[in-house]
This record gives C-alpha cells, structure tokens and sequence, in this order.
C-alpha cells in the first residue's frame, strides 16, 4: 500500500533583539504534527471492492531525545478522537514499522 505525504509547516522563524525564535504560524493549530499522510484501506477489498475511504496519520517526528510538547500532547488527543492514527518517531525505520502497524490496527 502507498501513502500520500504533506508536510505541515506549522512555525516561521522570527529575529528579535538578535535571537532567533520560533513562531507558530497560526497559535490555533499549536502542537500540530509535522506530517499528515493518507492511505487506501484497501484491507477488505476482495470482499467489499474498491475503497471509497482512506486512513489518517498524523506523525510527529522527534530527534533521538526529543519529547513531545504539551500542545503536541494535547493535538495527540484530539486526533485520536477522530480517528486520526497518531505516531510519533525518531528514525525513517521506525516511521515504516510504526506505519505498517498503524495500517492493520
């Protein structure tokens, strides 16, 4: 199965007083993930035919000690409300094993 990518460019950089900070880009989607992505669900296909739905990700990528913030915390939960499977991950191999377990919960 294929996934279709969109990068979230959720800050901008911001100089002030010679210091570089950064910025949401829009304070309402503060903690948004970094990607969204989009898969057919085809895992019933033989039985009901071709998908007319797709699956959600949103996936947070972390450097190798980073931790989730507290409005990535709260977006975490917000997605899973909707069914938005969420995954945060720190490598490119632990994105596609996170990615193809997701696929099958």
């Amino acid at each position: 199965h294929g996934f279709l990518w969109l990068r979230i460019p959720n800050i901008r950089l911001s100089a002030r007083n010679g210091k570089i900070r950064h910025v949401p880009i829009d304070p309402n989607q503060v903690g948004a993930p970094d990607l969204i992505a989009w898969s057919k669900d085809d895992r019933l296909e033989a039985v009901y035919g071709p998908p007319a739905f797709s699956i959600s990700y949103a996936i947070e990528v972390k450097a190798w000690n980073g931790e989730q913030s507290h409005g990535q915390i709260e977006w975490e939960k917000k997605a899973k409300k909707y069914g938005i499977r969420y995954i945060v991950v720190k490598s490119v191999e632990e994105l596609q094993e996170k990615m193809n377990a997701a696929y099958w919960d």
